[in-house]
């Protein structure tokens, strides 16, 4: 391991702070720095002099300083890197370390399909996430379908069916249709006004109330709307 210390790191702070682009470091250094801190630590554990723990501490508060100086010194330039990259640019990234590729690749990619997704044209990954956002939306409307003709209100005096159409003395009960007759079985319609509660023929009580959107058997649909 090179010798890292307080003065090794402010140098390269300080070369860092001086250059627009990457200095050369170490290929291995955050492995070092993250060996000499653990170290520095161990010292700071063992050690059973209160002063001499003071010094380690304050040592080790400094060297951490600096270090985290280094790092976002460099991070800072990944970033601007990245995004001359995405704009078509030829940054230096000639002294990029391994552990610090993953960071550019990572925003450059972001950047880039961050810009196709909001100026048009979504990526396979981003077209399969909506249509998922899709699918949820209808599961949860069909789960809220069930939902209204399930409750009720048990104040309300229920009604047979033929009691209820019958009662109406109307042509039809003001419903409207949400999708075709033909693509749905049993038609999603919703209720345009309060309908009083009522057994159907397949001994369900339903409580349709407005706004309701529910899925309703034929015989019951046909009985409510002619």
């Amino acid at each position: 391991m090179p010798n890292i210390s307080y003065i090794s790191l402010r140098k390269i702070q300080q070369a860092e702070r001086n250059s627009s682009t990457l200095t050369r470091i170490d290929k291995n250094f955050y492995r070092d720095v993250s060996t000499f801190l653990s170290d520095l630590n161990n010292r700071l554990i063992e050690e059973k002099s209160p002063k001499k723990q003071i010094l380690i501490r304050e040592e080790l508060q400094r060297i951490e300083k600096v270090i985290n100086s280094i790092y976002e010194q460099r991070e800072k330039k990944i970033l601007i890197a990245a995004m001359t990259k995405s704009r078509g640019g030829d940054p230096n990234i000639k002294n990029i370390l391994e552990e610090e590729k993953k960071l550019f690749e990572e925003v450059y990619n972001l950047l880039i399909s961050t810009k196709r997704y909001i100026i048009g044209g979504k990526t396979e990954l981003e077209k399969g996430e909506i249509e998922i956002e899709k699918e949820e939306a209808k599961v949860k409307e069909d789960i809220k379908i069930e939902e209204n003709i399930e409750k009720g209100d048990e104040g309300l005096k229920e009604e047979t069916l033929e009691e209820f159409v019958e009662s109406k003395k109307t042509s039809k009960v003001n419903l409207e249709e949400k999708y075709s007759r033909e693509a749905n079985t049993n038609p999603v319609v919703r209720i345009l006004e309060d309908v009083p509660s009522f057994v159907g023929l397949n001994k369900k009580t339903y409580h349709l109330k407005k706004g309701d959107i529910v899925s309703l058997p034929l015989d019951i649909y046909d009985a409510l709307i002619n």
